[in-house]
């Protein structure tokens, strides 16, 4: 495990004893996972919104598809993973705000071709997880 992980671990691991219910998850999502859940996008076709970036191993996972970095759109709600995200990834836009409030903003980039989730979608409840759905969906491209 790298410098980078360990310190990621660590962050997200006192994220999580600060606010568990937000967090939801003790340790972030691995590199296996990050290319599982981002093979099927392609670069080139539109922006691409992040929810629940965290870290940021899905959007590295993104930017070694071919995404470019301008091209990303990360909505993270807890305060210390935004700052993290904005020092990591600074040509992305970051946006602090709950996911669930997507739906009641107008587009903030051109469509998207595809929409990522990092979201512990399982443990929330039914009405929350229809409104990020619902605000992915609005944001997303015909076809995305």
């Amino acid at each position: 495990m790298n410098a980078t992980a360990v310190a990621d671990f660590f962050q997200f691991f006192r994220s999580y004893l600060s606010n568990p219910w937000q967090v939801s998850a003790i340790a972030p999502s691995g590199q296996s996972l990050a290319r599982l859940m981002t093979q099927e996008i392609v670069p080139g076709t539109g922006p691409v919104i992040e929810l629940g970036p965290g870290t940021g191993i899905f959007t590295r996972a993104l930017l070694r598809r071919g995404i470019a970095e301008r091209d990303l759109l990360l909505i993270e709600y807890g305060s210390d993973f935004v700052r993290l995200l904005q020092e990591r990834f600074p040509r992305a836009r970051v946006l602090w705000m709950d996911a669930r409030q997507l739906a009641q903003y107008e587009r903030f980039t051109a469509p998207a071709s595809a929409v990522v989730s990092g979201l512990p979608l399982l443990s929330m409840s039914p009405r929350k997880v229809i409104a990020i759905l619902t605000g992915a969906f609005r944001h997303m491209q015909e076809g995305g």
